[in-house]
């Protein structure tokens, strides 16, 4: 969002004398405020040397707005074509493409039932870095190396946390001044094209590759990429497994199969976690969960000795359960008894309504 401001912007008041920005009901003071809630991108456009607003000067829910740098605009003949041109100039390098998704979003503050709670999608347990901290270092790796376009496949079934993981780094990169998200699939022949030209390093993600009939497209626009581009560019490919929609990429053209051939896809293995670092992943979950749902974290440790607690899913959905008062811990039924996924999920999913 750009928040244009002007000489008189502080000081435009309502008939009554009262100062716009002083009421919760003006459209200028929700949008921005809305924005910086959201954790939006708000960037201050200053016209004509106008000087940053203070934080003492603004109301309580523009505050931050006074800590975000801001753009300065000269020129008091308004030349607005002019201007508006400089505006996508500079803001290019700043925001990127705003159709790239972070893949995460805040939880709705009444979802507390179990699917919400386990979704990668809002973030309730923080990402546990001690399990997939080879997977972060070959990414930064490979974000560093010199090469201005770099595509590579990352395989895996399904519940290993693909996209979690992809969904971190991507936090990582924008903290970095990195373009970076998911490209929905609405993406079409413009997003691509800026993707292609743009100036800034960009990272891009297209989760379950192998159902996305333009990725072929996509492709095609990136390898035709200049011999210097303005930018860095990273394209991850998530899916389940390399099989005939891999193979039918690489035969598309000559350029695209240069592309694709630069580098082996990657196999994210479900990761076993052990020893101490069990009944940690199990606590944080613990405690992320009990602050949501306003519970108190059970104390005693849990026996979570069985090989199936091996997975960060079974630790967070045994977690759910202990706060939900379902017995957890020692052996999984015998075998024609429900599976470990069937048994956790009916704990905490028959008692989604007491949270």
């Amino acid at each position: 969002m750009l928040a244009l401001i002007g000489p008189d912007w502080l000081r435009v008041q309502h008939d009554t004398g009262r100062r716009r920005l002083e009421d919760p009901s003006d459209y200028v003071r929700q949008e921005i405020g809305l924005a910086l809630d959201l954790e939006k991108p708000v960037i201050p456009v200053l016209f004509d040397d106008v000087p940053m607003p203070t934080a003492a000067e603004l109301p309580e829910p523009l505050r931050d707005l006074a800590n975000r740098d801001a753009l300065m605009l000269r020129g008091k003949d308004f030349e607005y074509d002019r201007q508006l041109a400089e505006l996508e100039r500079l803001l290019r390098p700043i925001v990127g493409p705003e159709f790239l998704s972070p893949g995460t979003t805040r939880r709705p503050e009444r979802a507390t039932n179990p699917a919400t709670l386990l979704s990668a999608r809002y973030e309730v347990v923080d990402f546990i870095k001690e399990v997939r901290s080879a997977e972060i270092a070959q990414l930064r790796v490979w974000c560093d190396e010199p090469d201005s376009l770099g595509v590579r496949l990352f395989v895996g079934p399904g519940g290993t946390g693909k996209t979690r993981l992809f969904a971190e780094w991507i936090k990582r990169l924008r903290d970095e001044g990195w373009a970076a998200g998911f490209l929905p699939e609405s993406a079409g022949e413009e997003q691509e094209r800026f993707l292609a030209e743009s100036g800034q390093p960009t990272f891009v993600v297209v989760d379950y590759a192998e159902t996305r009939p333009a990725l072929a497209r996509l492709l095609q626009t990136l390898a035709a990429r200049p011999p210097k581009p303005p930018g860095k560019l990273r394209l991850a490919l998530l899916a389940r497994e390399v099989a005939d929609w891999w193979r039918s990429l690489s035969q598309q053209s000559a350029e695209v199969s240069e592309t694709l051939g630069a580098a082996e896809p990657l196999v994210l293995n479900p990761i076993s976690v052990e020893g101490p670092l069990r009944q940690e992943v199990f606590r944080r979950s613990m405690t992320a969960f009990a602050a949501v749902l306003g519970k108190s974290a059970p104390g005693p440790a849990v026996d979570l000795s069985d090989r199936h607690f091996g997975r960060v899913l079974y630790l967070e959905l045994a977690a759910l359960a202990a706060l939900k008062g379902v017995p957890i811990g020692g052996p999984w039924p015998a075998a024609g008894d429900p599976g470990p996924r069937a048994a956790l999920l009916g704990a905490t999913v028959c008692r989604g309504g007491e949270a």
